[in-house]
């Protein structure tokens, strides 16, 4: 009863549409629809105070439940809104409100142009930082399964975003995180064609010839470490060149954790370390947390003991390192109830930056 109810409720977003269109009719403003292009809507009006629009459409998307991200420039608001809690379950999870002003928007009063020019300076010369989300947690926590969830739930947004899995990118989809096997495998990858390597990150011949096995071991060791950190970080750095948002499965927090607990060698340990302070530290990571109990008949990678271990290393990793992150529990809720909690997350701590994703509105 209670799917048949859902399927016949209208969606939140169509509900949002018609409230904030009697509200604009009630305080005399005429609205009208300029056109419909599928599940985006354009509007305009004659004439709006800015401020007075801006909270109307904010305080009805609370109301129900929504996310608005406004933009406004000196003659055009735009507000996207969207629905992360039934992100799956409508066929309307979005809407753009492009509201064109009859008078332009006036500059503050209070405007300083060398401040502005100093603003401009520092965009052209400094890229801004990725908006880059990272999920965490232990073997059979339900990491992969969140984010495909996550990829399902953000292409029915009007945002570009980019998933991959920290090491399966490059290695034939598989999730085998051996520092040896990653450097053997990188050889035979052909998505990212092979590039000369830096030269400290090379073992020169020979030195390969004097060393004991175990040195040479630990050097081939820390070098597949920084393998590992010049490939996500390409995966990054080209996410953000092409204005997605990013999210990863994995990162370099838990391969640290990991390592530590199977007692790698030294040099690959140690690798790890220096990987996880050089590379970029995340927007948001979501450290999935269960019952160790519950992740074991899940799957049976690690031991109970080394789940439970994984966990509170995992946190104190995070929180040493000062990676700004939040714990989730998973216990009792289903894939699609964490996905959805999750998406509005991101959603959320992204709002200030939205636009320059959506493949709609202002870029």
């Amino acid at each position: 009863m209670d799917e048949l109810t859902h399927e016949q409720a209208s969606p939140p977003i169509l509900e949002f549409e018609n409230s904030v269109g009697q509200k604009l009719h009630a305080e005399g403003m005429t609205l009208t629809n300029a056109q419909s292009e599928g599940q985006c809507i354009l509007t305009s009006v004659t004439s709006l105070p800015l401020a007075r629009i801006t909270t109307l459409l904010l305080d009805e998307a609370k109301r129900f439940s929504l996310i608005a991200i406004p933009q406004s420039s000196t003659k055009n608001l735009s507000v996207i809104v969207f629905d992360p809690t039934h992100a799956s379950g409508f066929t309307r999870t979005w809407s753009l409100l492009a509201i064109s002003m009859t008078k332009p928007i006036p500059d503050q009063q209070n405007f300083n142009p060398l401040v502005s020019a100093i603003f401009k300076l520092r965009f052209l010369t400094n890229r801004r930082p990725p908006l880059f989300f990272t999920i965490l947690g232990p073997e059979g926590v339900g990491k992969t399964t969140l984010c495909n969830n996550l990829i399902k739930n953000f292409q029915r947004f009007p945002i570009r975003f980019r998933q991959f899995h920290h090491t399966a990118e490059w290695k034939g989809g598989h999730d085998a995180d051996d520092a040896m096997t990653l450097a053997s495998n990188l050889k035979q990858q052909t998505k990212h064609p092979p590039q000369r390597e830096p030269s400290p990150t090379r073992i020169p011949t020979f030195l390969r010839r004097m060393l004991p096995e175990n040195v040479l071991h630990n050097l081939s060791s820390f070098r597949a470490e920084l393998i590992y950190m010049n490939r996500v970080r390409s995966y990054i750095r080209d996410g953000n060149e092409e204005k997605n948002l990013i999210i990863s499965d994995r990162y370099c927090y838990d391969r640290l954790v990991r390592w530590t607990n199977l007692k790698k060698s030294p040099g690959q340990r140690l690798g790890a370390s220096l990987v996880c302070h050089l590379m970029q530290r995340p927007t948001k990571a979501f450290v999935l947390r269960d019952n160790p109990e519950n992740i074991h008949a899940r799957k049976q990678a690690m031991s109970i003991h080394e789940i439970g271990l994984h966990q509170r290393m995992l946190v104190d990793a995070c929180t040493k390192m000062k990676v700004p992150f939040e714990e989730l529990w998973v216990t009792g809720k289903t894939a699609e109830c964490v996905a959805s909690i999750v998406t509005k997350r991101i959603l959320e701590i992204a709002r200030h930056r939205l636009f320059e994703f959506t493949k709609v509105g202002p870029q």
